[in-house]
C-alpha cells in the first residue's frame, strides 16, 4: 500500500477524490496538491488550502501530516486522528464587515448532521495538534 502511495499520479488522483467528494458533499472549497503515506505510513498530504465562504483563505498548510487511529471508525464516519502536525501553516480567523459570525464557524457549520449524506453527524477529533 506504501509503494502505490508513493507514486506521483496515485497521490494526485487520491487527492483529487478526497477533496471532490469533500467539496461535493459539503459545499466547501479545499484543495489538496498531493495526498500519499510517507514511511512512517503516516497520511501526508501536501499544499493544504481551504478557502473561507468569501473565498479567502482560511486555512493553509504546505505539508499535513496524521496517524489514523481507527480505520473501522473512519468507515462508520468518524474521523479520529493521532498526532497531527501541521508545517509552514497559516490560520486566518475573520469575521467580515456586516457578519456576525466567523469564518471558521461558517466553514465548521457546513459539516453539519443535516448536510451529511448518511445522515450521520460529520466527526473529526486529534490527541494532539503541532503548528509550525
Amino acid at each position: 500500500m506504501i509503494v502505490v502511495f508513493s507514486i506521483p499520479s496515485v497521490q494526485t488522483w487520491a487527492a483529487a477524490k478526497v477533496t471532490d467528494r469533500l467539496n461535493g458533499d459539503f459545499g466547501t472549497d479545499i484543495h489538496i496538491g498531493r495526498l500519499g503515506l510517507n514511511w512512517r505510513a503516516e497520511i501526508d498530504m501536501r499544499e493544504v488550502y481551504i478557502a473561507d465562504h468569501h473565498q479567502d483563505t482560511l486555512i493553509y498548510s504546505k505539508e499535513l501530516q496524521t496517524n489514523i487511529r481507527s480505520l473501522r471508525k473512519i468507515i462508520n464516519g468518524k474521523l479520529h486522528l493521532d498526532k497531527i502536525k501541521l508545517e509552514r501553516a497559516r490560520f486566518y480567523l475573520k469575521t467580515y464587515k456586516g457578519e456576525e459570525t466567523d469564518n471558521l464557524t461558517v466553514f465548521t457549520d457546513k459539516f453539519a448532521t443535516d448536510k451529511e449524506p448518511s445522515g450521520e453527524p460529520f466527526f473529526l477529533s486529534g490527541r494532539s495538534i503541532k503548528l509550525s
